[in-house]
């Protein structure tokens, strides 16, 4: 099976590449898509087919913590965790741009 490029990856592989990218999507409330176009400002009128602030704040806390199970999905995945971690950390800062103030990424959790 391929999931980006053309790398070939294995099923169980590309189930933990899924979960990293599910939880990019729940960190940035959405905002972070994975194909073009840019993505929009987020509306919080359309909250309910959307990220919530709760699944914001664990996704987010799940990047930044540097748990065993951030670092074991990391490898299952094929990555390698303080890299996924820094290039996560510099999107949800990013995705400011395109949040209300009250849910900016702000280093922490």
């Amino acid at each position: 099976m391929t999931f980006t490029n053309n790398i070939e990856v294995d099923e169980c592989q590309q189930v933990w590449m899924y979960v990293i990218k599910q939880a990019i999507y729940d960190a940035t409330f959405g905002t972070v898509k994975t194909q073009k176009p840019k993505p929009k400002k987020w509306n919080p009128s359309k909250a309910t087919s959307m990220t919530t602030a709760l699944d914001a704040h664990n996704a987010r806390h799940w990047f930044t913590g540097n748990s065993k199970d951030f670092r074991l999905v990391c490898e299952w995945a094929g990555f390698d965790p303080d890299h996924v971690r820094q290039m996560v950390i510099n999107v949800m800062t990013e995705c400011n741009q395109y949040l209300p103030e009250k849910y900016h990424f702000k280093g922490g959790v």
